[in-house]
């Protein structure tokens, strides 16, 4: 799924040139969802813009070899920059 936003006002001219625009895309497995966005949020006026990426994990995660266990309900937020 996507979902795509931005700003758009007959009352307040030119309001689509200086609002955030975003698509979000949406993917689900069993009850683990995944969204990347590029939209991180607003610092005062400023918009602040971040590639990331949101991992819910419904059923949690564990590794083959035990050394990575995650509890269900878990979110796990990338950030592509930071790798």
């Amino acid at each position: 799924m996507e979902i795509t936003f931005h700003f758009e006002s007959s009352v307040i001219p030119f309001i689509g040139r200086i609002a955030p625009s975003d698509t979000c895309r949406i993917w689900k497995r069993g009850s683990n969802l995944c969204a990347d966005t590029t939209l991180a949020g607003f610092d005062g006026f400023r918009i602040r813009p971040s590639d990331q990426t949101f991992f819910f994990l419904g059923e949690g995660y564990s590794s083959e070899d035990g050394y990575v266990s995650l509890a269900p309900g878990s979110l796990i937020v990338l950030a592509h920059k930071e790798k």
